[in-house]
C-alpha cells in the first residue's frame, strides 16, 4: 500500500470523526456530554485531519494552495464554533451555525479543490448555507435569544 493511499485514509478517518464530534456537540443536550464529544472526537478528529492533510500535501508536492487555506480555515472555524457551542451553559445558535456550516464548507472545498477565489468564495458560502437547517434544528428553543 502506498503512503498516498494511507495519508488519504487517515485525512478519511480524521474528516469522519470531526464530522461525528460536531453532530454529537450539536445533537446532545446536556452540557457534560458536549464537552465529551468536542473533546473526545471534534478535537482529535480535527487534529488527524490537519496532520492527514499535511502529508499529503508533501507527499504531493503541493503548497498551499487557495483551496488548501480555505479548508484549514473553515475547519478551524468549525472546531472553535464546535468548542463554543459545548462550552455554553445555553448553547447559541450562532456557535451552532460556525460549528455545522464550518464543517460544510471545509468538505466541499476539499472536495471541490476550486483554485479561483471566486469560486472558493461561492463553495464556502454555500457550505455555511448547507449547515444552517443543521444548526438551526440542533439548537434547543430556549437558546433562541442571542
Amino acid at each position: 500500500m502506498s503512503a498516498w493511499i494511507i495519508w488519504r485514509l487517515l485525512k478519511f478517518i480524521g474528516a469522519t470523526v470531526l464530522a461525528g464530534g460536531v453532530t454529537a456537540t450539536l445533537i446532545r443536550t446536556d452540557r457534560r456530554g458536549r464537552m465529551l464529544a468536542a473533546q473526545w472526537l471534534a478535537t482529535p478528529g480535527w487534529l488527524l485531519t490537519w496532520i492527514a492533510g499535511y502529508g499529503l500535501m508533501k507527499f504531493t508536492g503541493r503548497s498551499y494552495e487557495p483551496w488548501i487555506l480555505a479548508a484549514m480555515l473553515t475547519s478551524l472555524i468549525s472546531l472553535h464554533g464546535t468548542i463554543l457551542y459545548a462550552q455554553l451553559a445555553q448553547p447559541r445558535r450562532l456557535s451552532a451555525v460556525l460549528a455545522s456550516g464550518g464543517l460544510f464548507a471545509a468538505v466541499a472545498t476539499m472536495v471541490t479543490r476550486s483554485t479561483s477565489v471566486l469560486e472558493l468564495a461561492l463553495v464556502t458560502v454555500i457550505g455555511f448555507a448547507a449547515g444552517l437547517p443543521f444548526a438551526w434544528l440542533s439548537t434547543p428553543a430556549a437558546s433562541t435569544s442571542e
